[in-house]
């Protein structure tokens, strides 16, 4: 059964206002959705518990990259071997609920969708939301490493080998909201299909922080000034469908927020 945990001594309820909307890649621009970034005050429920569904993913060996060329790939995206432990993931994102309930303020926009993921959070920001909960709950969530992240994509050891373009199939308006579906927005997470897993939203809706940094495959180079740099993974509601692939390796600057961007939780 599933613990659940009251959160205690929380952050005065405020409310943030984004400004200077920086829209990473994909069709939709800025000036699209640069009127909706004023988030309304956060509201604080005293009766909160944290609870946060999460799937076993048992470890194994897969190719990570891409393989499968069928819509084309990026050059960074050179398919190898790797290894993950076996650890579980949150079956969704983190949502705007859950993010104003721990940190008390409501971030990005379209605000008043508390279903949907949270979002204008950076990569230290996601780490200040981690650190807090961890606290409370004394639990030991993280971010997925990249690596992690793919692997359950994909289905696993399992699903890895079926070589399907996005997560839960090849039909990317069943499985993600994209810029060709979304309406130029975010929606509540779980509304479409699953992957093989049961883990939703991973190729679509927000972008998702990974822990690890921006690093090279074997036999594709990076430029050196890129090892500062977070990786990110899946598409999002504003992103193409060749940015929604599950080998689409993706980078952010750590400090930068974005209407896209979000993160979802794992833990070993």
């Amino acid at each position: 059964m599933m613990k659940t945990y009251p959160l205690l001594a929380l952050l005065s309820i405020s409310f943030l206002q984004c400004i200077n909307v920086h829209q990473s890649a994909g069709p939709a621009t800025a000036e699209e959705i640069a009127d909706l970034a004023v988030a309304p005050p956060a509201k604080y429920d005293p009766e909160f518990q944290f609870e946060y569904p999460m799937v076993t993913v048992q470890g194994g060996i897969f190719t990570m990259g891409c393989t499968n060329k069928k819509r084309g790939y990026d050059t960074d995206e050179c398919p190898h071997p790797d290894t993950v432990d076996t650890f579980r993931m949150g079956i969704y994102e983190v949502t705007k609920y859950q993010w104003i309930q721990v940190m008390g303020n409501n971030p990005g926009a379209f605000a008043d969708c508390f279903d949907c993921p949270a979002n204008y959070i950076s990569w230290i920001d996601a780490q200040k939301f981690i650190k807090k909960l961890n606290a409370v709950t004394g639990r030991r969530y993280r971010l997925p490493t990249e690596a992690e992240w793919e692997y359950a994509a994909r289905g696993g050891a399992a699903g890895a080998v079926k070589n399907t373009l996005y997560a839960g199939g090849n039909r990317l308006d069943k499985v993600a909201w994209y810029n060709d579906n979304s309406d130029k927005k975010l929606h509540p997470v779980g509304q479409k299909a699953p992957n093989a897993l049961g883990i939703y939203d991973l190729c679509g809706n927000i972008r998702e922080w990974c822990e690890d940094h921006y690093v090279e495959y074997p036999g594709c180079p990076i430029p050196p000034s890129l090892s500062s740099i977070r990786c990110c993974r899946g598409g999002s509601w504003s992103s193409s469908y060749f940015a929604c692939r599950i080998s689409e390796h993706l980078r952010m600057e750590p400090s930068g927020r974005y209407l896209n961007m979000g993160f979802r939780l794992v833990d070993d």
